[in-house]
């Protein structure tokens, strides 16, 4: 039999130089005695990034209707997070830091026992140094805090669809006999209701198009989680925290 070439793709700065040979000419050797003759090996440094999903919401102006129904959506202070293998143990992130002025990667404060949680880790130094190491993936919004945003949007939709059938109905009652100032406030009262409508019901279609599946919620990983203790005399007070590796691709 013949072949051709037979590529590995390895993480940047793992194998050396010399390893890669001797690996492939074991490799070689391997093929060769089971008769494919005719086949080159290569080596290729690679860096695989898995998606994250679509990007957090922006934030709206304060006066905007829906805006406190997008905060869940946003990167602001207090984002709820969960892992993404348990989903159930849901926290908060705190502080964003920038490592620094040569760097462009961004780190999230939060909770070991969110990062990790007790009863699915041990309470030991973690800390992925290398890209080789399995990533503890973290999410925007776990099960519960993602369905309890969703269900928000959908009881303000409910909310506004009943004022808008309200001002309807009064406008049509009252007629012609309606003076200008009141049909106008109806109107007006209408038009806003009608345009929070819409804006919501894009929202929630954007948000259960493209957030329901879990990996696709993902924020980052994380870094480095010392193990959870308490502070010695005078102190005794716990720590408990954790940094998350964030992606970048997800702002």
């Amino acid at each position: 039999m013949s072949g051709g070439v037979r590529g590995q793709n390895v993480p940047r700065a793992v194998v050396s130089f010399d390893l890669a040979v001797t690996a492939a000419h074991h490799c070689k050797e391997i093929l060769t005695e089971h008769k494919f003759g005719d086949v080159e090996i290569a080596f290729r440094e690679s860096t695989v990034t898995r998606s994250v999903g679509p990007r957090l919401l922006h934030h709206f102006s304060i006066i905007n209707p829906a805006v406190d129904l997008r905060s869940p959506f946003t990167p602001a202070f207090g984002i709820q997070i969960a892992p993404l293998d348990t989903p159930h143990y849901e926290g908060t992130g705190g502080l964003y830091f920038r490592e620094s002025s040569d760097s462009d990667r961004v780190l999230l404060l939060t909770n070991r026992h969110v990062a990790l949680p007790p009863p699915v880790f041990d309470n030991a130094l973690y800390h992925r140094k290398h890209s080789n190491q399995p990533a503890h993936e973290m999410i925007v919004l776990g099960s519960k805090a993602y369905a309890d945003a969703v269900e928000a949007i959908m009881a303000k939709i409910g909310e506004q669809v009943g004022f808008a059938k309200t001002y309807k109905e009064e406008l049509e009652r009252l007629g012609e006999d309606a003076d200008d100032e009141t049909g106008n406030d109806f109107q007006q009262s209408l038009a806003k209701a009608k345009k929070t409508i819409a804006d919501l019901d894009a929202l929630h279609s954007e948000i259960t198009k493209s957030w329901i599946p879990p990996s696709l919620r993902k924020l980052g990983y994380v870094l480095y989680a010392p193990p959870i203790s308490v502070a010695p005399d005078p102190e005794l007070y716990t720590e408990d925290w954790a940094m998350l590796n964030l992606h970048l691709d997800k702002f």
